[in-house]
């Protein structure tokens, strides 16, 4: 696994911090005496001081004498950019960055990087500086890589929370799933699909859940604004690309397209999924009654009666077993066609395959029987 220190090169500018002793050997008065008043949370130690003086290249020490007190290092730092007027380096605002998140306070972390890429636009160079400060306070390069994933795309500036994301995935260092999650959620509100499908794999390996939890997402987004087609094609471009998916995850998506009105994809995307699939007959994703009973239940829905029943068929001659619900659309679709010589011998072939009738069917089939005979009887006077 390539380290941080791989992934980035050390800017020459960042010499500053690049050893304990650099910072410790500060001859300036000012700064020690700055230290010591936010160290004790004084500041009327300040009096009589002049801090005319003070640089801003002098910040950073101080901010690393105070990295055992990061909220002393966070009043400092807005205190000599707001009473003082100084204006930042990148250097310190990076070094307060590793100090806030190496003691998990991200929500003032937030905030300073936050203030920080508006200000450094360049975010090759924020990179670099961060960097060369993880060997100088052992921050996690995941944490804070991570981090401006999360912050580069909240501030909409995804291009560099994209750049970052490949970067670190290509270095091998994971990403952390909030910061996976929160880009893949920018990129499925804008529909910026192709770029997920290009790196699938990179969002796969940031997010728990793994590609279920990506597939998914994809899918609820898509569903979501009814671009019914564009889900079928992502689910065939996954498949193509050697992902396999569990039928649940299919099911779930033949059934919004069903109650989406789109019936004509849904019964494009099983048949797509089963040519997909065909030679793949020993895994998850061959259609199951489920996938069956939702297309015959959407199908009947638009009155068409006879395609259900050719999807029956097609579960039966699958090998599957139709279940109470699978029976059940299609008998109650068969009543209310008018054809109740097809309903009872459906329900007949039901109870035949040991399939228990429930309350519902149990009120609906003498009714059946009764209206079947009525039928009878007008074809005899016939």
């Amino acid at each position: 696994m390539r380290s941080a220190h791989q992934l980035l090169r050390y800017p020459s500018f960042y010499r500053l911090l690049s050893s304990r002793s650099a910072i410790t050997s500060s001859n300036s008065k000012t700064a020690e005496a700055i230290t010591n008043a936010f160290s004790l949370q004084n500041l009327k130690l300040l009096d009589g001081i002049s801090v005319s003086g003070f640089k801003p290249d002098q910040v950073e020490p101080v901010l690393y004498r105070l990295h055992s007190q990061p909220d002393a290092a966070l009043r400092f730092f807005d205190w000599s950019e707001n009473i003082v007027g100084l204006p930042h380096t990148l250097q310190a605002y990076c070094t307060l960055v590793h100090l806030l998140l190496s003691r998990r306070m991200f929500d003032p972390a937030r905030l300073v990087v936050g203030r920080m890429i508006c200000q450094f636009l360049n975010a090759d160079d924020i990179l670099n500086v961060l960097a060369a400060g993880f060997r100088i306070f052992g921050s996690n390069p995941r944490t804070v890589y991570s981090f401006l994933v999360e912050c580069y795309a909240r501030a909409g500036m995804v291009d560099q929370s994209a750049n970052i994301f490949l970067r670190m995935y290509a270095s091998k260092i994971p990403v952390a799933p909030y910061a996976s999650s929160g880009l893949l959620k920018y990129f499925l509100a804008s529909g910026q699909i192709d770029f997920v499908l290009e790196n699938f794999q990179a969002f796969v390996d940031g997010l728990v859940g793994g590609y279920v939890s990506v597939y998914s997402a994809v899918v609820e987004a898509l569903l979501g604004k009814g671009e019914f087609e564009k889900v079928v094609n992502f689910h065939r471009d996954i498949v193509m690309k050697g992902f396999v998916l569990h039928v649940s995850a299919c099911n779930k998506i033949l059934n919004n397209l069903c109650k989406g009105h789109g019936i004509i994809v849904a019964r494009d995307f099983l048949k797509n999924a089963i040519e997909l699939h065909e030679h793949m007959l020993q895994s998850d994703i061959s259609p199951n009654i489920v996938s069956y009973s939702i297309l015959i239940d959407g199908l009947c829905k638009e009155g068409r009666v006879e395609d259900a029943t050719l999807a029956f068929r097609c579960a039966i001659e699958r090998g599957l077993v139709p279940d109470l619900a699978a029976y059940s659309i299609l008998i109650h679709a068969y009543c209310k066609s008018g054809n109740f010589v097809e309903a009872k011998k459906l329900y007949s072939r039901m109870v035949a395959d040991g399939v228990k009738p429930d309350e519902l069917m149990n009120r609906i089939i003498p009714v059946v029987l009764q209206q079947e005979d009525i039928v009878g009887e007008g074809n005899e006077r016939r």
